[in-house]
């Protein structure tokens, strides 16, 4: 099994794809309910999407103790990651070949939500790297073409200040 211990805005989906994958959340739309591994070959799952401490046990049993490869999709720049995370939740534009479900609206909450997320997934993905080690794999870093958005979107403008890459050193 190959698991991609991903974070919003990374490039997971594509990565997921490149390796044989479907490029799907695996426990995306659990509602609470935690499920094991199917019969699939690679596994992309956020930390938030384990609920974090709530079923760590369980997934480490499941995915972290029996992959056969970890990797680990992060990004550099982590204020832009956290905008982007932003846009797709406001607009619905996800993914270049997925339809806009929604109009450009944000507001604080949706701001505080996204930068919680992503901080804490970031967290949890040290935390496991430290633990079961794999392969980081950095947005920056990979060649495939960036897609224009569809939706007219005034970016946010704010810093955060963690050096993402001195964290997995």
């Amino acid at each position: 099994m190959i698991l991609i211990v991903s974070n919003y805005r990374t490039g997971s989906t594509t990565f997921s794809k490149e390796l044989g994958g479907d490029g799907s959340e695996w426990l995306h739309n659990g509602y609470g309910n935690y499920r094991g591994p199917g019969s699939g070959k690679v596994y992309k799952v956020m930390p938030n999407q384990f609920y974090y401490r709530r079923y760590y046990l369980n997934f480490k049993r499941d995915y972290l103790q029996k992959a056969d490869k970890i990797y680990y999709t992060l990004r550099q720049d982590l204020s832009n990651q956290i905008e982007s995370y932003v846009y797709a939740l406001t607009t619905g534009d996800w993914h270049p070949d997925v339809a806009i479900q929604r109009t450009d609206y944000t507001d604080d909450h949706t701001i505080n939500h996204c930068k919680n997320t992503v901080l804490k997934n970031l967290i949890w993905q040290k935390k496991i790297y430290n633990t079961f080690g794999g392969d980081l794999i950095w947005l920056e870093d990979r060649t495939q073409r960036r897609y224009t958005r569809k939706n007219y979107y005034t970016p946010l403008n704010f810093e955060i200040d963690v050096n993402v890459r001195d964290m997995f050193r």
